[in-house]
């Protein structure tokens, strides 16, 4: 089909043959229809086209069901994703604003007059604010990323496999 071949490997068509000395054929529906034994009498065009449109909803209603799965997954893993994302976002808000906090406070008691020591952990609060801050704005742009490709993904139906199968 679609040259590929489908049915059974090759060893378990050879064990079938030792174990019962005949031949197995595995046909779909609509070969086996075509194939019908003329003795056993004529298969209408209308039968025919009934099996086929029948195969054709059932096909339809496969990749429907896969489409649906695909996008609970999705959603799976992104929300999965972005609960992550939120949770070290909060823990970073805790984290810049207590920093914050500490700077205003050597502010407010030193003013611009600070000890070496204190200037010193002055500045390292400094740096790792602006840390956090970077890293805050990463998150920030992930989880929009995140958010955009899930959409992208949910409204545009872009999955490799459903059209495989749509075209089967």
């Amino acid at each position: 089909m679609h040259g590929k071949t489908i049915g059974p490997r090759v060893e378990l068509r050879k064990e079938f043959y030792e174990a019962t000395n005949q031949t197995f054929h595995m046909y779909n529906m609509n070969t086996f229809l075509e194939e019908f034994s003329p003795d056993q009498g004529s298969i209408s065009s209308d039968i025919l086209f009934e099996i086929s449109e029948l195969k054709n909803n059932v096909d339809m209603k496969n990749a429907d069901l896969y489409n649906k799965m695909i996008k609970e997954r999705i959603w799976k893993d992104w929300t999965n994703e972005g609960t992550y994302s939120l949770a070290k976002m909060d823990s970073l808000k805790r984290k810049i604003n207590e920093q914050m906090a500490a700077l205003r406070s050597l502010d407010e008691k030193y003013g611009r007059n600070k000890p070496e020591n204190i200037a010193l952990e002055y500045n390292n609060i400094t740096v790792k604010l602006k840390q956090n801050l970077k890293w805050f704005e990463h998150l920030e742009r992930q989880l929009d990323d995140q958010q955009k490709n899930l959409l992208e993904i949910i409204y545009t139906n872009k999955f490799d496999n459903i059209n495989k199968i749509n075209k089967n």
